[in-house]
């Protein structure tokens, strides 16, 4: 027996809107740019093309994670027995056994509630994860203590029912 929470495809994220402005702004400076001395107009090409490639390289992955949230039937969280499979994001831990799992609590942070999974050995979590998610994930562990952090924002269930059935199954598993 399995409980599957999925995601909240309602929420637009707020990242991929400012990379998707500064990309339309840049090009738009860029093609309507008229200055009159030609070494200031070459500045600003320069200025304009640096913040569209920037826009790109942190909006395409977002795009990417959105819609795989929008899309993919294997974006959810699932809590059994054996453990909780993390999918959720892009930049989720994946599977977490319950023997790895230390506490599960909500915090509240940046005006939202985010469910913590402490796990007793972070780094360890983190080396089977690729180089790209052990960045993000390290910044989380700074930020939260663990790399195992769901925001109240992903997903389609209050963190209150989601903490109790994770609880009830983790009092299972030991």
């Amino acid at each position: 027996m399995s409980f599957e929470i999925y995601p909240n495809k309602k929420m637009f994220p707020l990242y991929l809107a400012i990379c998707i402005i500064i990309c339309g702004l840049s090009y738009l400076g860029f093609t309507k740019i008229e200055v009159s001395n030609s070494i200031d107009q070459t500045y600003i090409r320069y200025i304009m093309v640096s913040l569209f490639i920037l826009g790109a390289y942190y909006g395409v992955p977002a795009l990417i994670a959105y819609l795989r949230i929008l899309f993919s039937s294997k974006a959810k969280i699932t809590i059994n027995e054996e453990g909780i499979i993390d999918n959720l994001t892009s930049y989720s831990c994946g599977k977490i056994n319950w023997s790895d799992v230390t506490d599960i609590k909500i915090q509240n942070a940046y005006n939202i509630k985010f469910l913590i999974i402490e796990v007793a050995n972070p780094d360890s979590l983190l080396s089977q994860q690729t180089k790209r998610k052990q960045r993000m994930l390290k910044s989380v562990v700074k930020k939260f203590g663990s790399p195992a952090v769901i925001p109240q924002t992903k997903v389609n269930c209050s963190l209150e029912s989601m903490e109790l059935q994770m609880k009830k199954y983790m009092a299972l598993a030991y």
